[in-house]
C-alpha cells in the first residue's frame, strides 16, 4: 500500500509547474448569475480551491502561489441564494467582518495583473459593522483599475454616484459588469434603522460629469439600484457604453436638468438585450426617449408610488419608444404605468413577439380584452403569441366573462399532457397558445369557465388574497 502511495506522489511530481498551474486553475468552482442578478464567485475556504491546494504538499502551495489567475475571484459576505454554487455541508461563510479586509487585500495581492472578479454581498448587518465593511470597500477600490466583473450588495448602500462616476471617469477598458446593489432604496426602513448612516460618498456627481465613462467600452452589464441617478446621469451611461447588453437602474427626474435636455439625441444600445428601469413617481418616459434598442428582449418599467400619488391618465412613451425601436420584445413588465387604451393599442401592435405580459397596478380596459381576442378574420391580430398573461392589484375589476372569451380564443394548444402529472409539464417550442393566465382574487368580477381546456393543460392561477389577523 505504501509503495503504491509512493509511486503516485513520484508520478504527481514528475508533472511539469506549467501543467500542474493549469489543471489547479481549471479546479476554481465556477461563477454562478443568480436570477437576482447577483454574480457569486468562489468563497475563501481551506476545502476548496485554491486554498486547499497549498495543504497538499509544498511543491503545489508554491505553485498556487505562483498562479495568479488562482487569485483573481473572490467572494465576501455572508449573502447565499438558492443557488449558490458553493454552498456545501463543509463549506459555509464564517461571519469575521474583521477579517474580509485582510483576505481580500491578500489574496488581490496575490492576483498579479490578472483582471479582477469581487463580489462584497452582506445581508445582513448592525450600524456597528459599517465601519468594518466600509474597511474591505477600500481595499477593493485600490484595485479598480483591474476590476472586470464587481457586485456589491450592501444596505444601506455604502456605494454611491460619486464612487462609481470617479471609478468610471478613470477609463477602466476591463471592466465589464458592475452591479452596486441594494434593497429597495424607497424602503421605509431605509430611514428609520439607518437613519444617520452617511453613504460612503456623497450621491452627486458633480460639474465634472462629462468627463465619466468615457473609457469604459467594454462594459456589458450596468445595475446601479444603490442610488438614484438623473437623466444626465443616464444619458452619460448609454452614451459611452455601446457595448451594454443589460441595464438596471433607479432614476428620478431634476426639473431643470429636463429643460435641457434635447429630446432629439437618441443613443443606440445596439446590444441591449434586457432593459429594467424604477422610478419613485417620476415620469419614467424621458429615459425611454433617450434610446433605441433593436434586440431588446426583456423590459421592465415600474413606478414606485405613495399610497396616496395620483397616477396619470396616459404614458405614450412606452408606444413611441417601442416603434423606434422595433425590438423581438418577448417579456414585457409594468407596474404602476399610466396606460390608455390607445398606449396599449400603440405599444402592442410593435411587438407582435411578445411571449409574457405582466400589468401589476395597471388599469386595464375591457376593451383591450375585446381587442385581443383572436378570431379566423384575415386581419393582423395584437400578440398573435402571447403565451403567459399575468394581472395583479389592479386598480379596477376584470369582467370574467370577458377574461374567458380571450382566454378560449387564444388556446390552441397541442401539446399533450404527462399522464403522471396530468398537465403539460412543458410546452413544444413552436407552441404559440395562450398558456396561463394569473390574476387576483379581488379583481375578478364573475367567473371564468375555462374548465375545459384546463383539463387539456391551459394553466389558469386564481390567487387568492389571506384575511388579515384581527
Amino acid at each position: 500500500m505504501a509503495s503504491i502511495f509512493s509511486s503516485e506522489v513520484t508520478g504527481i511530481s514528475c508533472i511539469p509547474a506549467e501543467v500542474l498551474s493549469l489543471i489547479f486553475i481549471a479546479s476554481i468552482p465556477d461563477d454562478i448569475v443568480t436570477d437576482e442578478y447577483l454574480s457569486m464567485f468562489p468563497r475563501p475556504s481551506v476545502h476548496q480551491s485554491p486554498l486547499v491546494l497549498g495543504r497538499v504538499c509544498r511543491l503545489w502551495r508554491e505553485i498556487s502561489l505562483k498562479t495568479p489567475r488562482l487569485w483573481c475571484k473572490i467572494q465576501l459576505g455572508d449573502m447565499k441564494t438558492e443557488r449558490d454554487g458553493y454552498a456545501s455541508p463543509h463549506i459555509h461563510y464564517s461571519r469575521d467582518l474583521g477579517r474580509d479586509s485582510v483576505t481580500l487585500r491578500e489574496w488581490l495581492r496575490r492576483s498579479g495583473n490578472c483582471p479582477l472578479s469581487i463580489g462584497l454581498c452582506y445581508e445582513e448587518f448592525n450600524e456597528s459593522d459599517i465601519d468594518l465593511i466600509r474597511e474591505t470597500i477600500e481595499v477593493a477600490m485600490l484595485y479598480t483599475r483591474r476590476w472586470k466583473h464587481v457586485t456589491s450588495y450592501l444596505t444601506p448602500p455604502l456605494f454611491s454616484w460619486e464612487v462609481v462616476s470617479s471609478l468610471l471617469e478613470g477609463g477602466n477598458p476591463l471592466l465589464e459588469c458592475l452591479h452596486i446593489l441594494t434593497d429597495d432604496i424607497f424602503a421605509e426602513e431605509r430611514t428609520t434603522s439607518f437613519r444617520h448612516v452617511k453613504p460612503h460618498i456623497t450621491s452627486s456627481m458633480g460639474d465634472y460629469a462629462s468627463t465619466t465613462l468615457t473609457g469604459c467600452h467594454s462594459l456589458r452589464s450596468l445595475l446601479l439600484t444603490s442610488a438614484t441617478i438623473t437623466l444626465e446621469q443616464f444619458k452619460l451611461c448609454v452614451a459611452h457604453c455601446p457595448l451594454l447588453e443589460t441595464i438596471v437602474v433607479t432614476v428620478h427626474n431634476v426639473l431643470h436638468l429636463l429643460t435641457m435636455t434635447n429630446v432629439n439625441d437618441t443613443y443606440a444600445l445596439p446590444h441591449l438585450t434586457d432593459l429594467h428601469i424604477f422610478s419613485a413617481g417620476d415620469s419614467i418616459g424621458p429615459f425611454l426617449h433617450q434610446i433605441s434598442c433593436p434586440l431588446l428582449e426583456k423590459l421592465v418599467l415600474a413606478q414606485i408610488l405613495e399610497d396616496d400619488a395620483i397616477l396619470g391618465t396616459s404614458c405614450p412613451h412606452l408606444g413611441l419608444f417601442l416603434r423606434r425601436s422595433h425590438p423581438p420584445l418577448r417579456y414585457l413588465d409594468l407596474t404602476s404605468i399610466p396606460m390608455a387604451l390607445d398606449d396599449f393599442l400603440d405599444s402592442f401592435k410593435e411587438v407582435p413577439s411578445l411571449k409574457s405580459l405582466s400589468l401589476d397596478d395597471v388599469e386595464v380596459p375591457d376593451e383591450l380584452f375585446r381587442i385581443l381576442l383572436l378570431s379566423p378574420e384575415p386581419h393582423q391580430p395584437l400578440l398573435p403569441t402571447l403565451q403567459s398573461l399575468t394581472l395583479t392589484e389592479l386598480p379596477a375589476d376584470i369582467n370574467g366573462e370577458t377574461l374567458t372569451a380571450l382566454i378560449l380564443s387564444r388556446w390552441k394548444c397541442q401539446c399533450e399532457l404527462e399522464c403522471s402529472i396530468g398537465e403539460i409539464s412543458e410546452h413544444y417550442p413552436e407552441c404559440q397558445s395562450l398558456q396561463s393566465v394569473s390574476i387576483d382574487s379581488e379583481n375578478l368580477r364573475g367567473n371564468v369557465d375555462v374548465g375545459a381546456i384546463i383539463e387539456q393543460g391551459f394553466k389558469l392561477i386564481i390567487n387568492v388574497n389571506p384575511i388579515p389577523a384581527l
